[in-house]
């Protein structure tokens, strides 16, 4: 019988709280525009768009550069966990910018 309710007790501690799925986009974008991470990465660069390109990833662009943001699970208290959903936190990659070169009088 203990063994049973310790199975019991220990299940809780393993399943997340799940939202529906246009609700978790809508955490994450939220969590990705409000991220003063992202608005460091970007410099004083407005968010022009942001696409998902996988799973939790998502490619920010704004100007000529980009930035590659992926959503990930936050360490949390054992217990939060089946309560609601987890929190997340970003993963920032590096900044990728392209230099528009101006066009040369008289040529191409």
């Amino acid at each position: 019988m203990s063994l049973v309710v310790a199975g019991f007790l220990a299940v809780p501690l393993a399943v997340q709280a799940a939202l529906p799925p246009q609700s978790e986009r809508q955490r994450e974008l939220q969590l990705i525009i409000s991220s003063a991470e992202v608005e460091a990465a970007l410099g004083s660069r407005p968010i022009d768009s942001i696409s998902t390109i996988g799973d939790d990833t998502y490619t920010i662009t704004a100007g000529g550069c980009s930035l590659v943001v992926a959503v990930v699970d936050a360490p949390e208290p054992a217990m939060l966990s089946w309560v609601s959903p987890g929190p997340l936190r970003l993963e920032i990659g590096k900044l990728s910018c392209v230099e528009c070169r101006k066009a040369q009088p008289g040529g191409l």
